[in-house]
């Protein structure tokens, strides 16, 4: 409803966002890898590549089909054992 060019701008600011976060997710867990394994940089970069690219492929709608439901279990089992934990303290 607001026309064409808010629009486009919204759609820009929105792909930015996601491709800075994706690249500063990418970076700290290359630099995790990098000091934990003791590896190159460049072998674990390319090795996190190799193992995403693949994932790019799944729409999101269908990852969050998968992912909530599950985490929506852990926390059924989970919160449970806090109450537990926190009426025995």
């Amino acid at each position: 409803k607001l026309g064409q060019w808010p629009a486009f701008f919204y759609v820009v600011v929105l792909w930015l966002s996601i491709i800075t976060a994706a690249i500063g997710n990418g970076f700290s867990l290359t630099t995790r890898i990098v000091n934990k394994r003791n590896i190159s940089y460049r072998k674990a970069a390319i090795g996190i590549l190799l193992c995403v690219i693949p994932l790019a492929a799944i729409k999101f709608s269908s990852i969050v089909n998968f992912v909530y439901p599950i985490f929506g279990y852990i926390g059924l089992v989970f919160f449970p054992i806090l109450i537990y934990s926190w009426l025995k303290s």
